[in-house]
């Protein structure tokens, strides 16, 4: 968080709803990449599963280093849940079908866009079927030893 003193004169007063501000309060007790895996997980684990949050709980303080409390969990998945705009927010996507969908609308920048040019440990391109000829670059190394 910044703690650099501000210039009150220079601020400028903005309106934010209820939905807003309580979002800004829960990204000071965790970051948004934080909610989001909160709440993937939240999505992803059955409702029946005992002691939800407290999983959700254990593997988020895991992941990231650090120690939240089950009732700041809760408290975010319940609000999330609950608000019709940030439960939007969460929806899962498909890559493949955003590609597809930009490749289909005949974009003349889509032409490039693709998953992987290469099948793995093949010689032939997927898009032409031609065949390929491996490169293999030499570049100078240094090994190093500790003992």
């Amino acid at each position: 968080m910044n703690t650099t003193p501000v210039d009150i004169s220079t601020c400028i007063p903005v309106e934010v709803t209820d939905e807003e501000h309580t979002l800004i309060l829960m990204m000071r007790t965790m970051r948004l990449n934080e909610i989001m895996c909160v709440m993937n997980l939240n999505k992803f684990f059955p409702q029946e599963l005992p002691r939800k949050d407290y999983h959700i709980r254990n593997i988020i303080s895991l992941h990231f280093g650090k120690s939240y409390e089950v009732h700041t969990v809760r408290t975010i998945i319940e609000f999330m849940s609950t608000q019709p705009l940030f439960d939007a927010m969460f929806q899962q996507y498909s890559i493949r079908e955003m590609i597809d969908k930009y490749i289909g609308n005949n974009i003349a920048e889509s032409a490039n866009a693709h998953e992987l040019y290469l099948q793995p440990y093949t010689t032939t391109c997927i898009e032409c079927q031609a065949s390929l000829k491996p490169v293999y670059a030499h570049r100078p190394r240094t090994v190093m030893s500790l003992t």
